[in-house]
C-alpha cells in the first residue's frame, strides 16, 4: 500500500546482528523484481518521486545500522545494455542517477557511515556486462554522483572455471578508479542436494580462488555468502552453502568443507 512502511522483519535481522555484533549489509534499495504494481504503473515523474520517498524512508529508518548499501542492483544486461526494466521502461537511465543522488544526500543529511553500491551478477571477470558497469559508475562519478563501491555477486556453478587472477584483475580496473568493491552474494551451486566428492572439491576450489583475489585486492572489503546453511537458500536443492541440517529444519548445523575454503581462501 502507498506510504505504508513495514520494518518489523527487517528490525528483528538488525537486532539480532547487534546482538551478536555482526555488521548488517543492506539489499537492494532499487531493483526491477518484488515491487509493487502500484508502483510500477507510475510514469516518470511519479514514478522517480516514489522511489526517492522510497530511499529515503528506508535508509532514515536504518540509519547507521547498516556498513554498506546496495542503491541499485542488477541494471545491466549480459551484453552491456541496460536492463529493458519498467524503471529504464519509463525513466531511461534516469532512474539510476536519482537512485544515487538520493542516496548521497540522505546520507549527508544524517551523516552516516554507510558506502554506497551499485550491485550486479556475472561481472566478476572482464566481459562485456562488466565493462558497461565500469563505464556507468565511472560516469556517475564523473557528474559527483557517487557510487563508492561495486558488488560482485558471485553465484556459481560447481563447473565453472574461476580464475583468482581474472577475479583480481578485473576488481582492480574498479578500485584504481577509487571505489571499493566486495563479494556481496556468493553461492556454488551444485546437480544435486548430495553432491558427489568431486563436485565438492570443485565447490571448495571456486570458493578458495573467489575469496583469495578479494583478500589479495587492496579495496576488497568483504565476503557475503548468500544466506549460511542450504536448507535456507534460493537453491536450496543444489547444496550451495557452507553448512548443512542432515536432521531437517531446526536440527544441528554441520559445518561443509565450503566454510574452510572461505577461511584458506582469505588466509591464502
Amino acid at each position: 500500500k502507498q506510504g505504508v512502511f513495514t520494518f518489523e522483519d527487517a528490525d528483528k535481522i538488525v537486532a539480532f546482528a547487534n546482538k551478536t555484533g555482526a555488521q548488517v549489509r543492506c539489499h537492494a534499495l532499487v531493483w526491477h523484481q518484488q515491487v509493487p504494481e502500484w508502483v510500477q504503473s507510475l510514469e516518470k515523474v511519479e514514478l522517480l518521486e516514489a522511489m526517492s520517498n522510497h530511499i529515503t524512508k528506508v535508509m532514515t529508518h536504518f540509519g547507521d545500522s547498516c556498513y554498506a548499501w546496495d542503491v541499485v542492483n542488477e541494471a545491466i544486461e549480459e551484453d552491456g545494455s541496460y536492463r529493458e526494466s519498467f524503471w529504464y521502461k519509463k525513466t531511461g537511465k534516469d532512474y539510476i542517477s536519482a537512485a544515487f543522488k538520493t542516496a548521497n544526500a540522505v546520507k549527508a543529511k544524517l551523516g552516516l557511515k554507510a558506502k554506497l553500491y551499485y550491485n550486479d551478477y556475472n561481472i566478476n571477470v572482464a566481459n562485456n556486462k562488466s565493462d558497461a558497469v565500469l563505464k556507468m559508475v565511472t560516469d556517475l562519478r564523473s557528474h559527483k554522483i557517487w557510487v563508492e563501491g561495486v558488488g560482485f555477486q558471485s553465484h556459481y556453478s560447481n563447473n565453472d572455471t574461476v580464475a583468482g587472477a581474472k577475479i583480481f584483475d578485473n576488481f582492480r580496473r574498479f578500485t584504481i578508479k577509487n571505489m571499493d568493491v566486495a563479494i556481496t552474494e556468493m553461492d556454488v551451486k551444485t546437480s544435486t542436494a548430495n553432491p558427489t566428492v568431486h563436485e565438492q572439491q570443485q565447490q571448495v576450489g571456486i570458493y578458495t580462488n573467489a575469496v583469495s583475489a578479494c583478500k589479495k585486492t587492496k579495496r576488497c572489503v568483504g565476503v557475503t555468502v548468500w544466506d549460511f546453511v542450504d536448507t535456507y537458500s534460493w537453491i536450496k536443492s543444489s547444496a550451495p552453502l557452507l553448512f548443512y541440517q542432515p536432521g531437517g529444519p531446526n536440527s544441528p548445523l554441520v559445518r561443509k568443507a565450503t566454510y574452510d575454503a572461505i577461511t584458506s581462501g582469505w588466509i591464502w
